[in-house]
């Protein structure tokens, strides 16, 4: 994702939005393909499409991991 938003770091602003507000943001304003496996994480915890991401948070995007 940072390739194809050509920057190591995005900073959106808003107050209050959801994990799945977030990804129409990406998808829609920076052109970002963001793969349905994609896990998401806010302030280093794992979140799902509804959790509210707020001011100050720190979100991650990574793909699945697994372990073996």
């Amino acid at each position: 994702m940072q390739e194809e938003a050509s920057k190591p770091a995005l900073q959106i602003d808003c107050e209050k939005i959801t994990v799945a507000e977030l990804k129409d943001i990406l998808v829609k304003e920076y052109n970002i393909t963001i793969s349905k496996q994609i896990m998401v994480a806010i302030n280093e915890e794992y979140a799902n499409k509804d959790d509210i991401i707020q001011t100050g948070d720190v979100v991650a995007m990574t793909p699945p991991v697994s372990g073996g």
